[in-house]
């Protein structure tokens, strides 16, 4: 089973008010190794919101324009 690492990058509270941020994920197997073509799914806890993006040939899915929230990603 792969792992999923998340690095949640949201908007900047410094610039102009936003309501959106992005989620990188960066699939990885057990010995720590990139999964390309994973299916990896983002789930917004407060709407049920799902989306759904395919690694790319490095491991990576990128969640862009999510409302701000807390995610479940699987």
């Amino acid at each position: 089973m792969a792992a999923l690492l998340a690095v949640v990058l949201l908007p900047s509270l410094l610039t102009a008010q936003g309501f959106q941020g992005t989620i990188t994920v960066s699939v990885q197997d057990a010995q720590g190794s990139t999964v390309p073509g994973a299916t990896v799914t983002a789930r917004n806890q407060k709407t049920g919101e799902t989306r759904t993006q395919v690694s790319t040939s490095t491991g990576v899915a990128v969640f862009p324009n999510l409302l701000v929230g807390t995610y479940t990603i699987t």
